[in-house]
């Protein structure tokens, strides 16, 4: 998926959220978790750049 993709489907997520045709509900997360995997995925990014 290309960057306009991924913003497009993120607005289309949020415009579900916002109309009430999705639910958000409250969950605890593993914090560490979602911070390796955004570190990855900023590496990964910053490789690319390089």
């Amino acid at each position: 998926m290309n960057s306009a993709e991924e913003l497009l489907t993120a607005i289309l997520d949020l415009t579900k959220l916002d109309s009430g045709v999705v639910k958000a509900r409250h969950q605890a997360i593993p914090v560490q978790q979602l911070l390796d995997d955004i570190g990855r995925d900023a590496a990964i990014l910053a490789e690319k750049k390089a």
